[in-house]
């Protein structure tokens, strides 16, 4: 974790085997992921940005899953929840296999306020245990 402002998380994103950011530190908007807490008790909204260079190498679906271990077995996270735009399908597949379970699709504001139809999805502890293999 790289950041910790009450509530919002944000989190930074670095190779394994070189210990470095998978960018050019003189790149901007190159990775990240954040959670934020939501309406309800013990609820998360999440949200993700990757430089397009490192899209389908699967560095944030493996983000999403090691955030989500995070946020439910250190925080005490019960329920993460995230949205995409319909157009992005490959924000919906990190979702998905991430382990996150389709809620539905709605007409509604991101948190700039901008209006589109968005995917919703989410995993809650109890789906995380299983998915992830902690409760055996």
């Amino acid at each position: 974790m790289n950041g910790s402002h009450g509530l919002f998380r944000t989190w930074g994103i670095k190779s394994v085997t070189t210990g470095r950011l998978p960018y050019e530190a003189t790149e901007c908007s190159s990775g990240g992921f954040s959670s934020a807490g939501g309406a309800e008790e013990g609820t998360r909204g999440c949200g993700y940005a990757l430089n397009r260079r490192f899209w389908g190498q699967g560095y944030m679906t493996e983000a999403a899953r090691a955030i989500f271990a995070y946020e439910f077995t250190v925080l005490g996270t019960r329920r993460i929840f995230a949205e995409c735009e319909t157009p992005n399908t490959a924000s919906e597949r990190v979702m998905q296999k991430s382990g996150m379970i389709y809620e539905g699709t709605f007409y509604n504001a991101d948190f700039e306020g901008n209006w589109a139809m968005r995917h919703r999805y989410a995993i809650s502890k109890q789906d995380w245990e299983v998915v992830s293999g902690a409760k055996k």
